[in-house]
Order: structure tokens, then C-alpha cells, then sequence
């Protein structure tokens, strides 16, 4: 039997009597636990007796068959909690010697026998006084704050609560705990709902339903979701809060009236919306069909000249869906293109691009990420820049883009936008790029529909294709460079379910067959560090930069938690002369393979090659760490970007040995390798499986079970997403017929 013990940091999953939850331990590593119990909360301290287990499905996670719930007396915490403001004279040396000196005995001294502190070397009898007063002083304040602990929450969020209530601390948290979730950042519903199950808050208590009514919603947004059905909203509100649907319905009756969410009718369909997200949809609706409606149709171009020219330019005959694609966009307002890969988007842009800047046409291109964004500029020769930039969003903490530098009073000067990849724009980033637009702008939208809908709430390239009222080019014709080239072939089968051809000769199209978890994870490791490096010629790869392992899921033996610890540990092992970092359980190490996970303009780093000033980081960039120390990790990235990221920013970090297919969206990579495996039905479907290989530029490798791949290429199924903006179109023309 195995033992562990640390802090609880996450309650994962709590009801009838087991819970799934994980714990940072004190040797600094994260361990999923499950237990035979439901009453833990969040920042108890546990030393836990049990086995480590192989769950086929969720990876390794630690089995607790006996436990003991231990008094806050993690040293760190003492030592963070003695540094603090609130102990006049002990500063962070000071604090530590203390805790060398007494251990986790030493809030007892502290309170108890004083005196003592003069045995830690370095407090004089001048500063125990200083110290001795400041703690008669604030001893009220400091009684309140280990109070505050006693209710399941973490000395440093005692101490931020104790500096927004003071006195009034207990009390507040004690009538609603529920004010915790606007008043702390990461603070959600099930952590203020564990201390009021604490103070025994009674379940249909106000201030909980209202707060997890609210909570349900944007639990639902996760999932793409701009709305919920009323029924459903209700139905998932009486699990979580095991409360009856009419106290439900009384609590979202007075929200309703507040204004904070709204109800629309859809058909016979009531849908519940937070009130921005409606207005996101609204907005675009709106301002699409203006910008539609009352743009400049028609240029005075010669299109078919300018055709001939860039054909005979380029030597290249455009087809005729290409033609078509090539005379909407400059002919309409607003042109939708879509198509797969290998049907000619690119060269398409390419022609739009030279056409109307050689017009004296003001022509900006965007991509909702910037690896998107640097691939627009490799393949066209035109500068791109993300939504984001061109928005002039500045806050990386405003999730609802309120405080962008464009908008209705600030338009984007510009005559055309170019939005490429355009799946992957969600409705909040949509509304603020239309609102951004001046009338008369004419708006060309490229994207793949059949790729994974954006992580954000919406559908909104799918849905706009949809509605029937834009033109739409669709390119299906597929153009390959090599006779060989089973790529965009076999994505193209898997978009019409067929049977793929596989491990043909001199092909880059490849199944490796295994259907043992296990051995899939062996195969990946296998293929990275020596057959694929093989194959191509050790000198003419690198393995870090020219390989991504991509995976659907993130959770299981072969989710890219898991597989990116096997991979950190092949290829970049720990070594004595190798600093690292543990950052909330996770290891940063010198040259690990990482990337960014949200946009971040405010980030300031320095070009490698000039040493200029170089500003801002995005979703999905991927780079490699250089450097280590106790301030901060340094990243390079492109091989020539450099920046500092100190601790108020590495929760932006993640490894990138292994990605999710989702986050691979907008980037491409030379040798794509994919598990394929049993995972949950919904999510085993053709989109997935099509986002995945269609990254690939060079060689394509799955590897797993062959009826799991057939069943995936055949299943078009989904999970349900709900969003407004085809109905909004629908009321927006009937309206615009009517008038």
C-alpha cells in the first residue's frame, strides 16, 4: 500500500458518497484520486492510504482505500501566511527561518509562547518587539483569517477576502459564500458551493440558485452552446442543485426580470441566453446582412481579364468552381468560400489579394490565431494579423472583449477583409469584427465547414452558410502535388465516409494496427524517438519541431496529459545540469517543447536577431523553453522570439509534445501521428478525424484499432450545438421582405 499527501486543489467529480478529485502533493507532483467518500472540499489537506491504478479509459489515478482530513499546517502555507502584510517585521527570509525552526508547530508558538521567537537566528530583541506588538495588534485580524481557513479555504484566499471585508469577513462568507465567485478570479460555483454546504446554507437558499442557474449556462458555453432550451436549462439545474424546478423557476423568474439573462422563442423552442452572448449573435446578424445589404456590389474590375493574367502569370488554369469563387469575391459585398484542403483556397487568396491591392484597394487579411495568421502571410506574401490585433484588444483578462480599441465609434479602415479560417471564429470574436467594420467594406470569409466548430460558443461559418442569404462558393475539386499524395485524398474520403487507402508503397498515408492501449502508447513512443527519424535520415529532421502527436481527448492513457509526460520524460529527461520548474504540479523543464494557450498582447519579449522590442503571444504558438530560474521561464519562439514569463502568467503554458486535434486547428506541421482508440461514441466522429489529418503536410501515421477508425470515418455524428444566429437570420430577412 502507497501513500500520499497533499492539498486538495480540485474536486472533479462528488456524489453518493465517491468523489474523483486531485491533489498537489507536498513533493510537488498532481495526482488524480477516487474515494468511497463525498465530503472533501476544496484546500483540505489529506494524508491518503491506497494503490495507483490503470484506468484504460482516464490514465493512472491514485485508489484511496483509508484516509485523515490534517489541520492547515502545510509549512507553505505558514510560511506564505507569516510573509503576508499582516506580520509587521517578518518577511519571507524571516518567515522561513521560523518554519525551519519550529515546523508545523509554529502557529502554536506564534500564539502561545512568543517568547520563543527568540530563538530563530536573526530576531533581536528590537525587532521581537516590533514583531510582539504587531501581532497583539492585528491578532483579532489574524483570528478571523485562520477562522476563514477553517472553512475549507486557502490562507491566501483568507487574506484576499479579509482585505475586500475586514471585520465583517465571517459574517459575509457565512450568509453567502456565493459572493466569492464575483469577488475572487478562479473562484467558481462548486468551490462557494462546498463552503455554503459548510455553513450550512440551506439548498434553496436565493443566492444559490441565482448563482448556479448563472453557472449552468456558462458551464454550457464550454461546450460551444450559446444558448440552452428552457427545459433543459431547468432539468440540468434540478442535478446540480437537487433542488424542485419550482424553486428553480422562482430564482430564474427574478434573473430574468434583472436582465442578466434573457429568453427568446425560437418556433415552439424557448431559449435561455446570458444576455451578451445573445447580443453577439444579434450583432452579427445585423451588421452582416447591413454590410451585405448596403455594400458596394460591384467594382469596376474585369474579372475574367484579370483571370487570364494571374493564369498565365502563375502558369495555372483556375477551374470552375474556382472561377466562381474568384468572380463572387470580387463581384458581392459579402462571399463566403469554403472548401477542403488541397481544392486551391489559398490560390485563390492569392489572386483576391493581388487583384484589388494593385486596384489601390485598402486589404487587410485576418485569422482568429496567430499560427494561422503566420501561415496566411508564408503562403500568400501578405502581411496577416489576428482578429484579435486588428481589434485592438488589449485586455487578455476581458473574456468578453468589452474594452476593444475597435468598435462602433472606432472602425477598421480598411476596404476588404480577408477572415481565413473562418471554423474557428466564435461568436464573441465575430460580433466585435462585423461591429468593427464600416459600411461599404466588402467582406470575403474563407474556411473549411467541415472542420471542428471554434472552441468558443457558436457556429458561426457553418451557420452562416446556412442561413442561404450570402453567396457561397463550395470547392470540391481536389488538386494534389504528387501522384502519390494520399493526404487531401483520404481526407476527402473520410468527409464522404469511405474506405481509406492505407500503407501503400512509397505513400504518406499510414495505420500501424493495434487495439491495446498499452502498446499504442509504446508504438507513439517508438515512432518519435527512432522510426520515423529512421525513415527520413536522422540529419534531416527534428524530432521536436517536425513531429506533433495529436490526440482527441486529454484525459486517459493516450489523452495528451498522459502523453505528454511520456514525452517529456524520452526526450527531454531530467539531468542535474537542467534547471526546472514545478509550477501547480506540473514540471517545466530547460528545452521542453510548449504552447500558448490564450492570446496575450501585453507580453513583451525581444527579437533575437535585432534585439528590438517584439510584443505578444497567442493561442497556439509553439515554442521551446531556453531558460530557468527562480523568477521566471524564458521561451523562445520561431526560433527567434524570446520572452520572460513570470508566475502571473505561466498558467498560460502548457506542454506541446502532444495537443489536442481541437488545438491544432490553424496549424499545419510536416509529419502528423494520431492514436486512434475508443473513447467517448460522440466524439469519435469524421470532424475530428478530418481536423486531425488535414494538419498534416507531409506524412500522415495513425495508429490503433481499425475498427475504431472505420467506425469514426462512418459516424457524423456530434455533440448537440446550440446557437441562434440561423433563426436570427431567418426573423432579420423575413423582417427586411416585409419593410
Amino acid at each position: 500500500m502507497e501513500k500520499i499527501v497533499g492539498t486538495i486543489k480540485d474536486i472533479i467529480y462528488s456524489s453518493n458518497g465517491f468523489s474523483i478529485f486531485k491533489v498537489f502533493c507536498d513533493d510537488n507532483k498532481e495526482v488524480i484520486c477516487v474515494c468511497n467518500y463525498d465530503g472533501f472540499l476544496i484546500d483540505d489537506y489529506v494524508c491518503a492510504h491506497g494503490n495507483f491504478e490503470i484506468n484504460s479509459k482516464y490514465g493512472e489515478r491514485f485508489r484511496v482505500l483509508s484516509f485523515e482530513k490534517r489541520k492547515v499546517t502545510n509549512t507553505k502555507d505558514i510560511e506564505r501566511y507569516l510573509s503576508s502584510s499582516l506580520f509587521v517585521g517578518i518577511g519571507s527570509k524571516t518567515a522561513k527561518k521560523i518554519i525551519e525552526k519550529f515546523g508545523e508547530e509554529t502557529l502554536n508558538i506564534i500564539n502561545n509562547d512568543i517568547d520563543r521567537l527568540l530563538e530563530v537566528e536573526g530576531i533581536g530583541k528590537k525587532r521581537f518587539i516590533e514583531i510582539k506588538n504587531a501581532l497583539k495588534e492585528g491578532k483579532d485580524n489574524k483570528q478571523i483569517i485562520l477562522d476563514l481557513t477553517k472553512l475549507g479555504l486557502s490562507l491566501n484566499a483568507s487574506n484576499k477576502i479579509y482585505s475586500i471585508f475586514y471585520e465583517s469577513s465571517l459574517e459575509v462568507i457565512r450568509n453567502n459564500p456565493y459572493l466569492l465567485i464575483e469577488k475572487l478570479d478562479g473562484f467558481g460555483f462548486k468551490k462557494a458551493d462546498l463552503i455554503g454546504r459548510k455553513v450550512d446554507i440551506p439548498l434553496d437558499n436565493f443566492n444559490r440558485l441565482s448563482y448556479g442557474i448563472m453557472y449552468v449556462l456558462k458551464e454550457r458555453l464550454k461546450f460551444g452552446n450559446t444558448f440552452l432550451p428552457y427545459d433543459e436549462l431547468i432539468l440540468r439545474c434540478e442535478e446540480i442543485l437537487c433542488v424542485n424546478k419550482d424553486k428553480i423557476n422562482e430564482v430564474y423568474k427574478d434573473i430574468i426580470a434583472k436582465g442578466t439573462i434573457i429568453e427568446k422563442t425560437f418556433g415552439d423552442k424557448v431559449c435561455v441566453f446570458l444576455t451578451n452572448i445573445y447580443m453577439s449573435e444579434y450583432e452579427i446578424c445585423s451588421n452582416l446582412i447591413k454590410l451585405y445589404t448596403y455594400g458596394k456590389n460591384h467594382l469596376d474590375i474585369d474579372v475574367k481579364k484579370e483571370i487570364e493574367k494571374f493564369e498565365k502569370e502563375n502558369s495555372l488554369k483556375f477551374s470552375e468552381d474556382q472561377v466562381h469563387a474568384l468572380i463572387g469575391s470580387i463581384k458581392n459585398s459579402v462571399h463566403i468560400i469554403t472548401g477542403g484542403p488541397g481544392t486551391g483556397k489559398t490560390t485563390i487568396i492569392k489572386f483576391i489579394l493581388n487583384t484589388l491591392t494593385s486596384k489601390g484597394l485598402n486589404t487587410i487579411m485576418v485569422a482568429p490565431t496567430g499560427r494561422a495568421a503566420k501561415r496566411m502571410m508564408e503562403t500568400t506574401g501578405f502581411e496577416a494579423k489576428t482578429i484579435h490585433r486588428v481589434l485592438e484588444i488589449s485586455s487578455t483578462d476581458d473574456e468578453e472583449f468589452m474594452f476593444s480599441g475597435k468598435g462602433e465609434k472606432n472602425k477598421i479602415d480598411c476596404d476588404v477583409i480577408i477572415i481565413d479560417e473562418a471554423s474557428m471564429v466564435d461568436v464573441l470574436v465575430g460580433s466585435k469584427l462585423f461591429s468593427s467594420l464600416n459600411i461599404g467594406t466588402k467582406v470575403i470569409i474563407v474556411g473549411d465547414v467541415d472542420q471542428l466548430p471554434s472552441v468558443g460558443p457558436g457556429n458561426f461559418l457553418k451557420d452562416i452558410i446556412e442561413s442561404d442569404i450570402f453567396p457561397v462558393s463550395r470547392l470540391k475539386k481536389i488538386y494534389r502535388q504528387g501522384e502519390n499524395s494520399y493526404i487531401v485524398l483520404n481526407a476527402h474520403k473520410i468527409n464522404n465516409g469511405e474506405e481509406l487507402i492505407l500503407n501503400k508503397k512509397d505513400g504518406d498515408f499510414y495505420l500501424l494496427r493495434s487495439n491495446n492501449e498499452e502498446e499504442i502508447c509504446s508504438l507513439l513512443k517508438e515512432l518519435v524517438l527512432y522510426r520515423i527519424p529512421k525513415f527520413f535520415g536522422y540529419e534531416n529532421i527534428d524530432v521536436l519541431k517536425d513531429i506533433q502527436v495529436l490526440s482527441p481527448i486529454r484525459k486517459g492513457i493516450l489523452g495528451v496529459n498522459n502523453l505528454n509526460l511520456i514525452f517529456q520524460e524520452c526526450l527531454n529527461p531530467k539531468k542535474d545540469d537542467k534547471n526546472e520548474i514545478n509550477v501547480s504540479g506540473v514540471c517545466y523543464r530547460v528545452l521542453d517543447k510548449v504552447m500558448q494557450t490564450k492570446n496575450n498582447y501585453e507580453l513583451t519579449g525581444y527579437c533575437k536577431d535585432t534585439g528590438k522590442q517584439v510584443k505578444g503571444v497567442f493561442n497556439g504558438d509553439i515554442g521551446y523553453i531556453t531558460n530557468i530560474n527562480d523568477k521566471n521561464i524564458e521561451v523562445i519562439y520561431d526560433g527567434n522570439r524570446v520572452f520572460k514569463y513570470d508566475k502571473k502568467y505561466l498558467s498560460e503554458l502548457e506542454h506541446a509534445y502532444a495537443i489536442t486535434i481541437h488545438k491544432s486547428q490553424g496549424s499545419e506541421f510536416p509529419v502528423i501521428i494520431i492514436p486512434i482508440f475508443k473513447f467517448v461514441n460522440m466524439l469519435m466522429n469524421r470532424n475530428i478525424l478530418y481536423t486531425g489529418v488535414t494538419r498534416a503536410k507531409k506524412y500522415v501515421v495513425l495508429v490503433g484499432d481499425v475498427n475504431s477508425l472505420m467506425y469514426m470515418v462512418r459516424n457524423t455524428s456530434s455533440i448537440v450545438r446550440y446557437s441562434s444566429l440561423k433563426y436570427l437570420f431567418d426573423k432579420f430577412m423575413s423582417f427586411v421582405y416585409k419593410t
